[in-house]
């Protein structure tokens, strides 16, 4: 009798630490998907911010093509500007020096 009642209570001890066990496994499980939740949603994010950065570089890029291209435009412009006049000069003094 006495070593029926302590197999009894061994193995409601066991039951007892396998439930426990089962618990512990089911809490482990959840925080495990939730930490692979929680890796998805910042892969996600940084993916977004990632292409956010690439699209600001990109139009910077872009930016910087289109000014270096005005600058070039202004410079020949600007040149051109410089050698009509210079080309008038020319020409006003040539006609003054005839002129007298």
């Amino acid at each position: 009798k006495a070593a029926k009642s302590t197999e009894d209570q061994l193995q409601a001890r066991i039951a007892a630490e396998e439930k426990e066990a089962s618990k512990m496994k089911d809490a482990s499980s959840k925080q495990a998907q939730e930490a692979r939740g929680k890796q998805v949603s910042l892969e996600e994010r940084l993916a977004k911010e990632e292409k956010a950065a690439k699209s600001t570089e990109d139009q910077l890029q872009a930016r910087i093509v289109a000014e270096e291209k005005a600058a070039s435009q202004q410079e020949s412009n600007l040149k051109d500007t410089a050698s009509k006049q210079a080309q008038e000069a020319h020409e006003k003094q040539v006609s003054l020096e005839e002129r007298l």
